[in-house]
């Protein structure tokens, strides 16, 4: 009888101790998950690539592209319980995605975006550094937008500066020149190379006098240079409020 206990006992200890480690294998399986990696993670099976897009950022911040097209940018923070991801915008606005190792798979949202994303659509964590190269771009043209703006956006030639070049007209009347650059320090470099008045570029191997058929408006931001020519004071400012003073050309 004494054995029989003896054995009752050792069993029930087994059973709680396999429990325990059970229980603490969870656990650290949903720490691992609340360490979603900062990044961006792009929808798959899209034409072009690219077309939406969620920028996890630190301090548990996202921003959600829902797709190029619209201006309208939902940003805000995010949380995470057990393997599923919940961007929160506000008591109206929220999407849920599970989360699977570098992916997240769309689950459910309280608003309608089936227009752009459906359900089970995959955003995978991207390693091309050319969509991070967009980032800032993307967001200046949603926001040009979001401010009234009309935009149509054009790849054009490398002009001057080093950066790739995109071409912004702005309501069918004026235009934007942004330079791309691979990382801040590049853009940072390229930026040194013009005069404060914005009538010259020097790189150390080739000096340029530029001959602007008005005044010129010098603008950077994290790995882009803005360059407006033309004097719509509401364009200027815009640019101001949107990415900090100009660094060189015509003080207003």
């Amino acid at each position: 009888m004494k054995r029989n206990k003896y054995n009752l006992v050792i069993i029930e200890i087994l059973i709680l101790t396999v429990i325990a480690l059970l229980s603490l294998t969870g656990c650290t399986k949903q720490e691992k998950l609340k360490e979603l990696k900062i990044g961006e993670y792009v929808m798959q099976d899209t034409e072009p690539e690219g077309m939406s897009y969620i920028l996890i950022e630190e301090d548990h911040k996202f921003k959600f592209i829902r797709n190029l097209a619209t201006s309208y940018l939902p940003m805000g923070t995010y949380s995470i319980e057990g393997n599923e991801l919940t961007l929160y915008v506000d008591e109206n606005e929220s999407y849920v995605f599970t989360i699977e190792k570098d992916q997240l798979i769309f689950k459910s949202s309280n608003v309608d975006i089936s227009q752009f994303v459906k359900k089970g659509a995959v955003f995978k964590l991207s390693e091309d550094k050319q969509v991070f190269l967009y980032d800032a771009y993307e967001e200046l043209v949603i926001n040009l937008k979001d401010m009234g703006y009309t935009i149509k956006a054009e790849d054009v030639e490398k002009s001057i500066l080093l950066g790739e070049r995109k071409w912004l007209t702005i309501n069918e009347s004026d235009n934007i020149s942004v330079y791309l650059y691979e990382s801040n320090k590049e853009m940072e470099k390229d930026a040194s190379y013009i005069s404060d008045d914005g009538f010259s570029y020097d790189n150390g191997r080739e000096a340029i006098m530029i001959d602007w058929v008005s005044y010129p408006y010098f603008f950077k931001s994290e790995n882009m240079i803005v360059l407006y020519v033309g004097d719509n004071s509401d364009i200027i400012h815009s640019l101001e409020e949107l990415i900090g003073p100009q660094f060189a050309g015509e003080i207003m």
